[in-house]
């Protein structure tokens, strides 16, 4: 949906992200998450508000830095 707002909130893991972002025109929420801890994997929950429903859990995996590539 369009323009709606969704609530983000931790529940595993140690990273600091905002606790909510607005959808776009198309559709997209974006957040940025900056991780406490890189040898942990990040659970997240987003949840579109104001009833947090629905939501959907996230996971960010931990590599360790030996798999890190760069892209373009």
């Amino acid at each position: 949906m369009a323009n709606v707002t969704v609530n983000f909130t931790l529940i595993q893991g140690t990273a600091s992200l905002p606790p909510q972002r607005h959808h776009n025109a198309s559709g997209f929420a974006t957040v940025t998450a900056n991780l406490a801890n890189l040898a942990e994997n990040v659970r997240v929950t987003a949840c579109v508000a104001p009833n947090n429903v629905p939501c959907q859990t996230f996971v960010l995996f931990s590599t360790s830095p030996a798999q890190w590539t760069l892209g373009r």
